[in-house]
This record gives C-alpha cells, structure tokens and sequence, in this order.
C-alpha cells in the first residue's frame, strides 16, 4: 500500500499572518498541529493541487517549511518552487524566507498519489512562533478546476501521529520539530552531464560513462529498455512511477547532456519493453501487453490500449517483448507465476503436464505451491496482439529475450536459490528457445534433470544469480567477437556477462567471460544505442537507478562484423528447421518426412523431429512407433507415443521398450528409455501386477550402474514399481557414493557477500554438505512405503536422512520432512 503523506511546511517567521476570506486566516501562535489532508477519499494516480493565502505584515525573517506527502509534492510560494519531494516516509524541511512577500501570500502544493491512501501534511513556522498548517482552512482541486480557480473543501483525515493513521508509524509529530531531511530545489530527472563511471571492471579497451542518476522519488527504479527509430530510449520504473522517454548525450560533444521526459501516459510497472511498429509495446505485471501510440503526430505518445490482458504473477509475470525475426510479430513472454494468454496455437501439443514419477515435495517455504506446468512461456502474436502462438515452455523465471543475426533465439532462466545444495538445484542457465522446446521446470522437488529427453538442455550454466534483460551485440562498435557475443545480466551479483557462441549441431555451446561487474552492480536491462555504445540500467526493488553507457575505445577494428553465411552448425540448423515447419498443424507428409530425425544423434533435430510427429493424428503413427528397430528412434517414438497415446496403448510401448537391450544401449539412449517408462506410467496409468513385475525384472539387473544418472531413474522406477530389492540395493548405492566438488560457480558468491540474506548463505550451502549420487532416489525410497524397507534397515536409513545446515533453509525442512516420512513409515511396518 502506498501512503500518501501531504507536505508538512514548518515556517518560522516573525511577522503576524493575518487572515480574512477563505482560504485566508490568522496564524496562530501557539505550536499548532499539522492534519493529513487530501481532497475526498484519494485515488490512484490523482494529481491534486492545495492552496493556502495568508498575509505577512512587514518584512518576514526566518521563515521554514516543513512536511511530507504521500507520495510526491512540489511546494510553490507565490509561484516559486521553493521544493521538490517523493518519499513520503521522510519529513523535509527548508529555509523559504527569501519566497514570501509583505501582504498576501500564495502557499500552493501540486501533490500525487501513486496508489492506494493519499495525504499532505505541512508546516509553516515564523520565529515569532506564529506558525500555519495544514488544516480544514485549505482549499483544493484537481488541476483543470484549479486553472479554472474551481477550488473545493479539503478532507481532513486527521493530526500528524494520531493512532490509526497509515502514517503514523513513520512520520511523527517529533520528526516536525527536528526537520528531517532537506525539501531539495533541484529538480529531479534535469538534464545530466556524463562523467566517469567509477568502480566498474571491464575488459582493456573499455570505458563506462554514467549518463544519468535517476531521482527515484520521482522517476521510480527503472527495469526496462528498448529504443526507438530515432535512437532515443525509453524506459520504466518497476512500481507506479511511469514510463520515460531518454535521450542520451552525444559522444564527445561538449555541453550534451541526457535528457529524461515522462510519457505522457498512465501506464507503469512494465518489466518488458520494444518499440515496433510504430508503437511502444509495454508488458505490465497484472495487466498484459499495452501498445502506446502517437495519434496526431507530434512526437508524443498519448494513447494507451492493453491488447494482451494478463494476471499478476510479480516478479515472476510478464516480462519481455521483442519484435520477431521476420518482422511480421512480436515475441511476448511470462514467468512461472502467470498463466499464458489464451491461444490459438502452440508450437507442440499443448497437453503439458507435471510428468512426475512421484509425488513432489513442495518447497517448504511455500514458494511456487501449486504452480504447475507449462512454467514460464513464450509467445508469439500479430501486431495487434492477435493470433497468439505458444512457442516455448519449462522456464522458472525467464526475463529477456534475445535473436542473434541468424534469427536464433535466447533466454537467460532463473534458479531457484532456496534449493542451493540439493540435487535438483539448477543453476541460473542460457537456453536456446528453439520451435516447440521444454525446458522442464517444475515446481519444488520436481525440476526434470537436464538429460530427460522429452526437454532440452542448456547453452551454459552460469549459476547462482538473477537474471535481467539479455541482448546481443548486433550493431555494436565493438570488435568482432563482441559484435556476436550475447551480453546477459546478472542483477544478484552485479555483472554483464558477454557468451561466446558457436555452433553445436543444430544449437550452441557458449564460452562465458565476465564484461561488466560491480560490487553492487543491480543491473536490469541493456541495449545497443545508435551510437554503438552498449546502455545498460541499474535499479530494480526501489534501489538506486542510473543509465549508463560503454564504448569501446581500444585499438581493435569496430567495423561492422556479418557472420559467414555457412558455419559449422547450418547444415544441422537447417534440418532442424526443416521438421519444425511442421510443429503446429496438421500435414500428410510430416510423419515420413520427420521420421527419420528420430534416430539422428543431435538431441535437438530429434526433439524436432519428435514435436512434428507428435502433432500429427496418433492413428497415423501408433503402429510404425511400436514397430520401430532401431534403438534411438524405437525409444523416441515411445517417448511420443507416451505423450500423446491412452491407455489402450500402455502395454505396447513396455512391450516396445523390453525388446532394447538396455545394456548394450549407450548413456543417453539408455536413460531416454528410463523416461519412456516414466512416461507412460504417468500419462498412460499404473500397470497391472503382471506388467509390473515384467518391468521390474526387466530394470532390477541395471543396479548398479557406473552412471549416477542411470542409477537415479532406476531408483525412481524401481521404487514407483514396489520393487522388492530396491531398499537393498539403494543403500548399497549410498554408502559408495562420492561426494560432490563444489562447482566453478561458487567463486561468484564473494561478488555479493553481502547481499540478500539467501545469497549470501549460498557458500555455507555448498561447504560441508557432501551429496552423494544416491541422495536423492534414497529420499524417494526411504519417505514412501514401499516393499524391501523393514527393521533390520531402520540403522541404515535414518543416518542417510540426517545433515542439513541452516534451519531455515529450504533443503532443510525439506530434509525433516523426508526424515519425518521414514519414521511413519517404519511405524507402519
């Protein structure tokens, strides 16, 4: 809730103020009380203008203002400002002698609420004692009735510090009498010169200008950025503050300054940002894509219409907006707290679903419970915000969007850092958003390993962080490898990474060297300029914004760098596009023509391959699937069956999968094999006795595996089937697993030792907490009543469910919890 503080003036002066009309009286000498006052009950957004004439016999001396408001006010005397103020919270004060005039006097407030109660409170001192505050005798009007001179009663909510006020607990009637803070006649959000940016690490060749400090009690805490045809920036702050339009100083030319105007709009809070078509497109937590356009030609933006509703999902709700390759669209994307727009397609079959084996734990802070799949999304739409396709899902928390010159796309996905030392942990990670791609996050315990076939994996995992916006080099004045390289932020640990791509098969690997970084360094979005400069801004969670720029400066070529027409990974690309034509409809000859892909040994042709059959009539595949002889493709083509079959066709595909020689199968076939299973028992529905022992016999022998993978899914599946010796041969797996090295990561958390309190315990997560390879099938195993568990095991298995460090963290609680299955299960026994 946003409380409005109406502006305190504490005037000290020694000459009598002597009233007569309305809005005219004496001031008393007596130290007199300030009220919150507002006109009628407040609004959002409400522009309110307050006026108070007095009188001043003779020449005034030491005159003082004093107050706050809820949420900003710019103080005018006799039509001077004599202050500016944003933060309600935080009395101020100012010596305005020089501002009053013998006889009468015109105190005027342009105060605004930005969200929910609206108040200002003034004092106005002289130092004979004689003072004037805020109370019924002011008059107010919005600002149309107040050129009009249309003024009307104020509302009197009640005095400075009375119980029950919103203010109270923060601004008092003491907090008048010292002063507080300074009524500053700056104004906030002037034009700015650039000067060095210190306290930046950059690679040799490098400069950082600071362009502009935000004044956050007026312009907010800017997260987002795009630009517009004429170079210029625009930009948001993350609450109520509004949307700013930004235009940089030039390079080297003397006296330019960056100059930051308000868009003239009442829209804010907007976590994406493009300029395409014409229009600024906004994407707002709580309200969905906007398109903001100029109607009559004179260079401001005056219209507003939200042609994508979407709820509210916080920092984890819409987010990016990016004009698509083709230019014909816009990608818009969510996080895993908002649901997905209604559509009218998706890329693959939009039949998501958890595709847990088990039952999940939910973290046990509460974080995420409930949320289901598809996680996080990304969509495609017309101009218009019309014809809206799903084209990419499983993210937790994906901000940015990003298309490098071949028109493949990136994001930079979150983790969840509560889970920092459990094995499903996973890193904050890059992806390559192909047509109809999983990316398998699922809430709690139920994150899908990187190896399950039905997803796909990682560019490069970065770690622990937060990730910002994402941005290519395209158009940069930089050297070559810069121009292509994809620069992501990392708001928790205050760096600008640049990721050298390079060809992968049909995707990428990427080479991580840290760019920009600072300690703290919150940054929330970046843009190349049209300059060549690379703009990036800092902010986000009300802290302290700015806008900076850097150059490259160095004795490298800067000019303008195409990539080849044919690399190592084009052939592979281009067949890889070749089946994603078919994702999204219905075509005769996509069954033949992708089948192929199945058997391919680039794991991203054959997800394309498989999303192009699966969109295809079942009927159509079903008998080639179950048919199929060759291992990888038999596998694929169950994995699909799975997805898209019933239950008719359950036994089929364990009859298809128990023809595999497991064994002789190698690591990644074996372990999509392990996931056909899981598969089809989730989507198809538990097997009969006679099945279950069938496949039970048919895994049993895997255990041991010198894969911890292996061991992991079998452990699952074992354990889902009753088998009777999975208990046995599950401890067995415990008491020889190794402990794991801490990853290269770890070294990132000294950038933000001091930072938010789960960052900062990230070291103490990974220090002396060994996770052997078994941990987490032995949770499964050992919290579940299953067959195999009986007393002459119980020492075994309550030492395996101990350890844990810091009670309040999540893979703490969830340790009691798994310890606390165990026993009721024993009990039970």
């Amino acid at each position: 809730m946003a409380k409005t503080h109406m502006v305190l003036l504490a005037a000290m002066a020694c000459a009598p103020l002597l009233s007569g009309r309305p809005g005219q009286e004496t001031v008393v000498a007596s130290q007199a009380t300030p009220n919150w006052i507002w006109l009628g009950p407040g609004a959002d957004n409400q522009e309110v203008v307050f006026r108070r004439t007095f009188d001043v016999p003779g020449t005034p001396v030491d005159a003082v203002i004093t107050g706050s408001c809820d949420n900003r006010m710019i103080v005018l005397i006799n039509g001077e400002r004599v202050g500016i103020h944003g933060r309600w919270e935080q009395v101020v004060s100012r010596d305005v002698s020089d501002a009053l005039s013998p006889g009468e006097n015109t105190l005027e407030v342009r105060a605004r609420n930005e969200g929910g109660v609206a108040g200002l409170a003034l004092r106005l001192a002289f130092g004979d004692g004689r003072e004037l505050v805020t109370d019924a005798s002011w008059q107010a009007a919005i600002p149309q009735r107040a050129v009009r001179n249309k003024w009307s009663e104020v509302t009197v909510i009640g005095p400075v510090g009375a119980d029950g006020l919103p203010w109270s607990g923060q601004v008092t009637l003491a907090s008048y009498a010292t002063g507080g803070g300074e009524l500053r006649m700056d104004d906030p959000g002037g034009p700015q010169a650039p000067r060095a940016a210190e306290g930046l690490s950059l690679p040799d060749g490098f400069e950082a200008e600071l362009l502009y400090t935000v004044p956050n009690e007026v312009q907010g805490s800017w997260v987002a950025l795009t630009k517009d045809d004429e170079g210029r920036f625009y930009t948001s702050d993350q609450g109520r503050r509004g949307l700013y339009r930004v235009t940089p100083a030039e390079i080297g030319k003397p006296g330019s300054v960056t100059s930051v105007e308000r868009v003239p709009v009442e829209v804010s809070g907007a976590q994406g940002m493009c300029w395409a078509f014409d229009s600024l497109y906004v994407n707002v937590n709580g309200q969905g894509v906007w398109r903001i356009t100029d109607t009559d030609d004179d260079d401001q933006l005056d219209k507003a219409e939200n042609i994508i509703p979407l709820g509210h999902g916080g920092e984890h709700g819409p987010h990016a907006i990016l004009a698509t390759e083709d230019g014909q669209g816009l990608y818009f994307i969510g996080g895993n707290h908002v649901t997905p727009p209604q559509f009218n397609g998706s890329r693959a079959p939009a039949n998501w679903n958890e595709d847990l084996l088990l039952p999940r734990q939910w973290d046990a802070r509460g974080h995420a419970r409930g949320k289901l799949a598809p996680g996080g999304w990304i969509a495609r739409c017309d101009p218009n915000g019309e014809n809206i396709k799903i084209l990419s899902n499983g993210y937790r928390n994906q901000y940015d969007i990003a298309l490098n010159q071949r028109g493949e796309m990136f994001t930079y996905d979150a983790d969840m850092e509560w889970d920092i030392g459990s094995p499903w942990y996973r890193p904050t990670r890059v992806c390559h958003v192909t047509s109809g791609s999983e990316f398998g996050w699922r809430s709690g315990t139920g994150k899908w390993p990187s190896y399950y076939e039905d997803s796909l994996p990682s560019v490069i995992d970065i770690g622990p962080g937060s990730p910002t916006g994402i941005v290519f080099g395209t158009g940069a004045k930089f050297p070559a490898r810069y121009q292509e390289a994809l620069f992501i932020l990392d708001w928790t640990f205050g760096t600008i990474y640049a990721l050298h791509l390079e060809p992968d098969g049909a995707s990428y690997a990427a080479i991580k060297e840290d760019f920009v970084w600072a300690k703290p360094l919150g940054v929330t979005d970046a843009i190349v300029g049209a300059d060549g400069s690379l703009y990036f801004t800092v902010g986000g969670r009300g802290s302290q914004s700015a806008l900076y720029r850097v150059r490259y400066t160095g004795p490298e070529s800067t000019a303008p760098h195409t990539p080849a027409i044919a690399d190592a990974g084009s052939e592979a690309r281009e067949q890889r596009r070749a089946f994603e034509a078919f994702h999204g409809r219905v075509d005769a000859s996509a069954v033949d023509d992708a089948w192929p892909g199945l058997s391919n040994a680039d794991r991203f042709i054959r997800f394309a391959a498989r999303i192009a059959v699966e969109n295809q009539p079942v009927e159509t595949w079903r008998e080639r699937a179950l048919g199929e002889e060759d291992p990888q493709a038999a596998v694929m083509a169950c994995i699909a069956l799975a997805r898209q079959g019933d239950a008719d066709d359950l036994s089929g595909i364990v009859a298809a999968l128990g023809r595999l020689d497991l064994h002789r199968l190698e690591e990644s076939q074996r372990l999509a094999a392990l996931r056909a299973y899981a598969l089809a028992f989730t989507r198809l529905g538990e097997p009969d006795d006679s099945l279950r022992e069938r496949v039970i016999a048919e895994l049993d022998h895997l255990l041991p595996a010198s894969s911890a993978a292996v061991n992991t899914e079998v452990v699952r599946l074992l354990t889902y089937l009753r088998s009777p010796t999975v208990v046995a041969k599950t401890l067995a797996l415990m008491s020889s697993g190794e402990p794991v090295e801490l990853p290269e990561w770890a070294e990132l958390i000294k950038r933000n030792d001091s930072g938010r309190r789960d960052r900062a315990r990230v070291g103490s997560r990974l220090q002396g907490q060994p996770q052997t390879v078994a941990d987490v099938p032995a949770s499964w195993t050992f919290s579940r009543p299953r067959a195999g568990r009986g007393p002459a095991r119980r020492p075994r298995v309550f030492p395996a469910l101990s350890g844990g460090n810091g009670a309040g963290t999540s893979r703490e609680r969830r340790t009691r919890r798994t310890r606390s299955g165990a026993l009721e299960g024993a009990l039970a026994e």
